[in-house]
C-alpha cells in the first residue's frame, strides 16, 4: 500500500511496442480465450512483435477501399469527393477484421480526418468484428488529438470493450498514455470496469508501472482492493517491490 500512494514503482515487465496488445488479440481471429493468451503473452513480455500485425497497412490494402486510402493519405478533399459519391460507405466494415473509415482515421492519427468523417455523420461507436472502436485504436496508438474529436462526442460510449472485456481506459493506462486516461476519467469513464479475466485498469497502471497514471486512478475512485480472477489485487501489485 505504500508503494501505492507513494508513487514508488514496484518491479514491472515493460510494455509492448505501440499496437502490439490488439495485433496480438486481432491475431486470435475473434477467439476469446486465444485472444486472452495473445493479450498476456504481449504484455508481459513473451511475443514476437514483429510478427504481430494485424490491422497493417498491408492487410487493410487487401480489402482496401479508395476512401481508406485517401484517409491514410489525409488527403481531405478526396475524401469529400468520395463521400459526396456513396455516403453509405462511410459506416460500411471491409475485410476480415471489419475495418471502416473511422477505424482507419484513428489507427493512422489522422485526426482531421477523423473529425470529417464525424461531421459526415460517421457512428463513433461503431466496432470491427472484435468489437474495437475508433477511440479504442486512438487510446492503444496514443493519439491524444483524435481521442479529444472522439470525446466531444455526445454519443460515444467511452466504455465500450471489445470482446475480451478490454475498455479504452484500460487500454490507455497499459500503454502509459497519462492525458488520455486524465480526458477518459473526465468525460466519465468507468475506472473499475474489469476486463474478461477481471483485471481493472488500476491493476495493469500499477503492474506497468506508471504511477502517474495510479494517482489519476485513486483521484477517481478506484479501488485498490479490486481482485483478479486469480485473487491478485493491485495493492498486492506495489507491494512486490
Amino acid at each position: 500500500e505504500a508503494n501505492l500512494m507513494s508513487g514508488r514503482r514496484p518491479e514491472v515487465r515493460p510494455p509492448g511496442p505501440p499496437g502490439a496488445i490488439i495485433d496480438a488479440s486481432l491475431a486470435a481471429g475473434g477467439d476469446a480465450g486465444a485472444a486472452a493468451q495473445a493479450i498476456a503473452s504481449v504484455a508481459y513480455g513473451g511475443a514476437d512483435p514483429k510478427a504481430l500485425k494485424i490491422y497493417s497497412r498491408a492487410q487493410l490494402k487487401a480489402a482496401e477501399t479508395p476512401l481508406f486510402v485517401a484517409i491514410r493519405k489525409a488527403q481531405h478533399n478526396e475524401v469529400k469527393t468520395l463521400l459526396q459519391k456513396d455516403p453509405a460507405q462511410i459506416n460500411k466494415r471491409v475485410g476480415p477484421g471489419g475495418a471502416f473509415p473511422l477505424l482507419v482515421a484513428c489507427q493512422e492519427g489522422q485526426a482531421r480526418c477523423a473529425a470529417q468523417l464525424l461531421h459526415a455523420n460517421a457512428d463513433v461507436n461503431l466496432a470491427a468484428k472484435d468489437g474495437a472502436t475508433a477511440l479504442y485504436l486512438a487510446c492503444v496508438y496514443g493519439y491524444s488529438d483524435c481521442v479529444g474529436i472522439l470525446l466531444s462526442q455526445a454519443a460515444l460510449d467511452c466504455n465500450r470493450a471489445r470482446s475480451d472485456g478490454i475498455t479504452p481506459l484500460f487500454m490507455a493506462c497499459q500503454r502509459g498514455h497519462t492525458q488520455i486516461v486524465k480526458e477518459l476519467l473526465g468525460k466519465g469513464a468507468a475506472v473499475d470496469q474489469q476486463n474478461n479475466s477481471q483485471t481493472a485498469p488500476l491493476y495493469i497502471a500499477c503492474q506497468m508501472g506508471f504511477t502517474e497514471i495510479v494517482a489519476a486512478l485513486l483521484d477517481a475512485g478506484a479501488d485498490p482492493d479490486l481482485a483478479t480472477d486469480n485473487g491478485t489485487t493491485p495493492l498486492y501489485i506495489c507491494s512486490q517491490e
